[in-house]
Order: C-alpha cells, then sequence, then structure tokens
C-alpha cells in the first residue's frame, strides 16, 4: 500500500517550517553541517591548561580517530597534524593529550630567545604562530620573581623599599594577608608579579619576615659586576 503524507493545515505548514528553521539555526546547518553530527568531530577555537588560555587564530576541525587492534584513538587537527596528535582511548582523553602537547610545545619555545632556538625550534614556531599569537600569550601572564625588600611605612599603605633601592607604594589589594602585620623596619623575603610588558610591580603574592636582608661589599659587588657581559657582547635579538 502507497504512503501517503498527511495534509497539513495552514497553520500546521507553518509551524513545521518554523520548527524546521529554528532546528537548523540552532546547528548551523549552512556554515557548519549541523556542527559535525558526528561525534568524532568538532571545531576548536580555544581550550584551557592549567592557568593558561591558549585561543586560536580561528576555529580549526578536528577529528578523532577511534581506537584500534593496533593502538589507540588518535586526535588530529587539521593543519596542526601529523607534527602535533593527540593519543587516548577515548575521544576526551585524546583531546586532552593534544593539548597538553600543544602547551608543551608552546611553553617551552616561549622559554627561548630567537638566537637560542634549533632550526626544529623554528619550524615548530613558524608553524604554531599560524594558529596561535605567541607573543600574546608570552605577555598576557606576568612573571613572577624573589626579591628581598624591607617595610618603610605601614597601614593603610605600605612603603617598600627593595634590596637594589627600588621603592613601592602598595595597597592592602597588592600584599598578602601575612603582610598586614609587618611593622616598619621589618626585612622579608617575598615573590612578587611584575607586569610582563613593562616590568612594573603589580603585587605581592608572598612575604616572609627575614632576621636582616644581607648586604653586599664594595669588593663582592664589583665582583659581581665583572661577571656580567658588556652589552656590546650581547648578541641581538628581534621584537616580537
Amino acid at each position: 500500500m502507497p504512503f501517503v503524507a498527511p495534509l497539513l493545515s495552514s497553520s500546521q505548514s507553518q509551524s513545521a517550517v518554523h520548527d524546521t528553521w529554528h532546528y537548523a539555526a540552532k546547528f548551523d546547518v549552512g556554515g557548519n553541517q549541523f556542527l559535525y553530527q558526528d561525534a568524532t568531530q568538532q571545531l576548536i577555537d580555544s581550550f584551557t591548561v592549567a592557568d593558561v588560555e591558549y585561543r586560536l587564530r580561528g576555529a580549526v576541525r578536528a577529528h578523532f580517530h577511534p581506537p584500534h587492534h593496533r593502538g589507540m584513538g588518535k586526535f588530529v587537527v587539521t593543519g596542526l597534524s601529523p607534527q602535533y596528535v593527540g593519543e587516548g582511548f577515548t575521544l576526551d582523553k585524546a583531546k586532552r593529550d593534544w593539548e597538553l602537547k600543544i602547551d608543551h610545545a608552546i611553553q617551552t619555545l616561549l622559554a627561548t630567545q630567537d638566537f637560542e632556538r634549533t632550526k626544529e625550534q623554528l619550524s615548530e614556531w613558524e608553524l604554531l604562530s599560524e594558529y596561535f599569537d605567541l607573543p600574546s600569550i608570552r605577555y598576557a601572564r606576568p612573571f613572577r620573581v624573589r626579591m628581598l625588600g624591607k617595610v618603610r611605612a605601614a597601614f593603610p599603605q605600605w612603603k617598600i623599599q627593595w634590596i637594589d633601592g627600588t621603592r613601592n607604594v602598595l595597597t592592602r589589594e597588592q600584599i598578602p594577608s601575612e603582610m598586614v602585620r609587618f611593622k616598619p623596619g621589618q626585612p622579608f623575603e617575598a615573590v612578587v608579579e611584575r607586569d610582563s610588558r613593562t616590568g612594573l610591580l603589580t603585587r605581592v603574592m608572598f612575604a616572609s619576615p627575614v632576621s636582616d636582608i644581607p648586604r653586599l661589599s664594595e669588593r663582592e659587588s664589583l665582583e659581581l659586576l665583572s661577571g656580567l657581559p658588556k652589552s656590546s657582547e650581547l648578541p641581538l635579538v628581534d621584537w616580537d
């Protein structure tokens, strides 16, 4: 017996059309084929590893090849394979492996200067630069250093003199709770955050009192300075 489609009223037809367009809009039919209803495929535009967010220059397509009798599954991203392929028995584990590999590669590269990189690292930098703004990642987070300082004034603002002679006036929001009880004259050791671009101190993350700040003799100072290279001996590097 042949199949005969039921007749729809005008209102039913309009409702059906509305539902179809709503479904298409929800899954972006025109742009990305229902955002890959195939569960093994997806689009990636950003991901986070620990305290770093990685944003790609544009969304990229990724595909998960399920595991087989010869080994684990593969998470393959268009343009970034075969250099960076995630491995795992599930999509989530393979994707996370890929994210960790990208994180390791980028952070290793950012820890080196142009003149220090090998031919392979230069090739890596060129490839990853096509998909990530590497200088922005480098300068997005402050850097942390250990310093010795002494409190010159306390509450409601803390005036600090550091061992290198520089001074800062800090608010309560810029210091840790243990530093609130420090009295004027208190020497301390600290871990501070500095802006990656300007080098300016933004906050004290940790502070611990010490008995006294060590002083260098003139001879010790000259010995330390004599070990530093002269500016004329330093290699020239390009700005990022």
